[in-house]
């Protein structure tokens, strides 16, 4: 472990404890005049940083762990201090997310947050941490919904993809293969019916026709859905749904659907390839997914690409990304030669926030005004002999 952080894995009473045992060293400055409050951090204490990024959810939690450590290691310190980090276990839990924010809320003394790895948690947990005034920026958290207008916590940002930018390739694509008429079908879950709006939106715009818009509950039967797409006679369908397995046999044996183009995200064809009895069924399965080609180019290469070569998923770069973009907006906050750092909560979001241009692993990062940081391209793929195959 470096000499330069504390590594605390910390759940229900232990976190309130270590917490408290931090104060001194990282207290409310009483001068302060920012709305949110201030940290001040004296000569030679330690920057405290939390991660919600946890083991609990596999390996995209664990890479994502280790590279806000990496992070942190290559780094040293920020303007002077240690860099100490403090993981936060929620295990991508509703529950224990809400237990776990309202101890760090309570006691105010993290400088920022780099998570939570789960959109579920985040619901929960952004607007605490915002009422506190802690910066928070997620790694790995891609659901519509947690940017939206008048849903965000301002304090809220993310260096992953919004999954809403899967519609605008579904839609590129169909309007390009000359489909002229679209069924949409998605689960009620707050993480598909923005995409599937956004595809309705998009294809109407684009002077096609949306034969239905139909929100389907979260089981295993659509025979009902399917029968009354297959009278409308789409041009192609496009589904967002977790039971996708059944949803593209059940397709295939509907009289009138036997043939028609299928198209949703690479996660849930990815999924359903693993569940589904006859992958004949999913031949042609159109999926657009997330473009990561930044993993076989430099800076990455350089940076991450020895370390994590092995990663089963690019979050581990979002983290690394979202912890140096955090660590220079604290290191802003430096006066001449002082080695006192007294951080504005408001102005340390405020940062993040106008953040432009910069030089991630992932890509050159600018937030916009809903805290996304991520102008992730999206590129098309097709189901081949079972499996996805870039266009």
């Amino acid at each position: 472990m470096s000499r330069h952080r504390l590594l605390s894995l910390m759940l229900g009473g232990a976190l309130i404890f270590a917490l408290q045992a931090s104060v001194a060293s990282a207290k409310q400055a009483s001068s302060c005049s920012d709305p949110a409050g201030c940290i001040s951090i004296g000569p030679g204490d330690p920057v405290r940083v939390g991660t919600f990024v946890v083991s609990e959810r596999g390996v995209i939690g664990t890479e994502s762990a280790l590279a806000v450590e990496f992070a942190a290691d290559s780094r040293g310190d920020i303007a002077g201090h240690p860099i100490q980090l403090t993981h936060l276990g929620d295990g991508c839990q509703p529950d224990l997310a809400t237990t776990t924010a309202e101890a760090v809320a309570a006691e105010a003394t993290l400088v920022g947050i780099i998570g939570p790895t789960c959109s579920v948690a985040a619901r929960e947990i952004a607007g605490i941490l915002g009422g506190a005034g802690i910066t928070t920026i997620s790694p790995s958290t891609t659901a519509p919904d947690l940017t939206e207008a008048g849903q965000r916590d301002p304090f809220y940002f993310r260096v992953a993809y919004n999954d809403l930018y899967h519609a605008d390739a579904l839609v590129d694509f169909l309007v390009g293969e000359g489909h002229e008429s679209l069924a949409v079908v998605v689960a009620d879950t707050p993480a598909f019916g923005p995409m599937g709006q956004r595809v309705a939106d998009l294809f109407v715009a684009a002077n096609g026709d949306v034969t239905d818009l139909i929100t389907v509950a979260a089981d295993d039967d659509f025979s009902t859905e399917l029968a009354d797409i297959a009278a409308s006679e789409p041009d192609a369908v496009v589904f967002f749904t977790f039971q996708g397995a059944a949803f593209v046999s059940q397709a295939r044996a509907t009289p009138g659907l036997e043939a028609t183009p299928l198209a949703t995200t690479s996660d849930v064809a990815e999924t359903l390839l693993g569940q589904i009895g006859d992958v004949a069924d999913a031949e042609g399965l159109i999926a657009a997914a997330p473009d990561f080609g930044f993993l076989t180019t430099e800076p990455y290469l350089s940076t991450l690409g020895g370390a994590f070569a092995d990663a089963a998923r690019p979050f581990h770069a979002y983290a690394y990304d979202a912890s140096n973009l955090l660590f220079d907006a604290i290191a802003s906050f430096q006066q001449g030669g002082s080695q006192r750092l007294t951080i504005g909560r408001t102005v340390l979001r405020d940062a993040v926030a106008t953040t432009a241009a910069y030089p991630g692993v992932t890509g050159s990062i600018t937030c916009g005004p809903t805290g996304d940081c991520n102008a992730q391209q999206f590129v098309i793929q097709i189901v081949v002999d079972g499996a996805l195959t870039p266009l």
